[in-house]
Formats: structure tokens, C-alpha cells, sequence
């Protein structure tokens, strides 16, 4: 007889009253987008991390590597989406929205070429260039919307998440085996919905989209974004 770890109940409710707190925040974009494209690329960023909550509890149930895709798959539809969402809104409708199905189809093939021949370096390379090209675009390409520095503050806790995700071991010996460094990494990754959540609900159309730099040679959004004013 198999017995379930009593502290997976709650890892379970968790994660699914998580994922039904995204669907309906999913559906409140409606209210928060102005371009069509736009609006499919959130869709698709909150449903998939709101499965990544029906997914995690699924491979924790009984982890292994085929119930392990299902918990992969939803957080690649994640990156992908955001990617997209990131082109539509520092360079160009069009393209960003062109861009969505066959990132999100790189993704899916990225989880089946690791399922199929045990090779995670496309799935890595997914997980970890929104890391690096978001915070770059963030701060090199004028903003369509005010409030961008919670893009910044949703890439560093990612970036953490992953670092916690790396230090499991050695985080929970130093925490005298309190917390691991995994449970970290679900607390910080989880915060990365929650700031884009906020940015959405708060922000507005930028009225004017400063350039990195100005006329004169001054880096005047940069300024800016050190500041706060975004």
C-alpha cells in the first residue's frame, strides 16, 4: 500500500485555490489589456501558470518523470507567452503576436525533446532567456505602459527562484533542516504572477514613451526608472 505524505493535502489545496484565484484573474484582463494580441499572450501566461498548480500537485502525488512533463508543460506556455507579450509591448504589435503560436510550439517541443531523449538543454534555454531578454528589454526599450518596474521585480524573484531551486540541499542545511531550498523556490516563483497581476491593475496607457536616450546623449528612462517614475 502506497501512503501520501499527510502535508500533501495541503500542498494540493494550495496550489488549487492558486490556480483558481489566476483563472479569474485571467478573465479580469479584459479589463486591463487594450491590444487583441496582447490580451491572447496573458491568457495564455495565466492559464498556463494557473495549471502549473494542478500539474505541480499531479507529479508530487507520485513523482516521476512522465507525470513530471505535465508539470513542465504548463510553465513553458508561461515563458513563451510572456516573450510575446514583452514584443507586442516594447516593439511591435504585429510581430509580437505572430511570435506567440511558435513560441509556444518551441516550448512544447522543448518538454517532448527532453521526454523522448532525456536532454533538458532546449527546456533550459526556455526557462532561462525570458530571464535574461525581459530584464534587458525592460530597461533598453521605451515602456507602452506605466508601472514597468514590476516587470523587473517579477525577473528577480524568478532569478532567485531558480537559484534557491540549484541551493536545495545546502539551504536546508543551513536552515537546520527548517525549510528547503525547493520550498523556497515555489514562494519566490509564485511571487512573479502576483507582481504582474499588480501591474496590470495598475497601470495606463504611457501618454509618452521616453527613448534610453535622449537628444543630448542622457540616459533619460533609465533615469527614470532608477526613480521610480515607472
Amino acid at each position: 500500500m502506497i501512503s501520501i505524505p499527510g502535508n500533501f493535502f495541503i500542498f494540493f489545496w494550495h496550489n488549487l485555490f492558486f490556480s483558481i484565484y489566476l483563472l479569474i484573474v485571467d478573465c479580469m484582463i479584459l479589463d486591463f489589456t487594450s491590444l487583441q494580441g496582447e490580451l491572447w499572450g496573458w491568457a495564455c501566461f495565466f492559464i498556463g501558470v494557473a495549471a502549473v498548480g494542478v500539474g505541480s500537485s499531479y507529479y508530487h502525488l507520485e513523482p516521476n518523470d512522465a507525470r513530471l512533463v505535465w508539470d513542465r508543460l504548463p510553465m513553458t506556455i508561461a515563458f513563451t507567452s510572456i516573450i510575446a507579450i514583452f514584443i507586442i509591448e516594447r516593439i511591435d504589435e504585429h510581430k509580437g503576436t505572430v511570435s506567440l503560436i511558435p513560441l509556444l510550439l518551441a516550448g512544447v517541443v522543448s518538454i517532448l525533446y527532453w521526454s523522448f531523449f532525456d536532454d533538458l538543454r532546449p527546456y533550459a534555454l526556455v526557462q532561462f532567456v525570458p530571464c535574461i531578454a525581459i530584464p534587458l528589454m525592460a530597461i533598453l526599450l521605451p515602456p507602452m505602459y506605466t508601472h514597468s518596474t514590476y516587470w523587473l521585480w517579477a525577473a528577480g524573484f524568478y532569478l532567485l527562484a531558480k537559484v534557491e531551486e540549484a541551493m536545495d540541499k545546502p539551504i536546508y542545511r543551513w536552515t537546520h533542516h527548517i525549510v528547503s531550498g525547493h520550498t523556497l523556490k515555489h514562494l519566490c516563483a509564485a511571487m512573479v504572477p502576483v507582481f504582474l497581476t499588480l501591474m496590470l491593475a495598475k497601470r495606463t496607457i504611457e501618454t509618452e514613451r521616453y527613448m534610453l536616450y535622449d537628444d543630448d546623449g542622457d540616459c533619460t528612462y533609465f533615469a527614470l526608472l532608477l526613480a521610480g517614475c515607472r
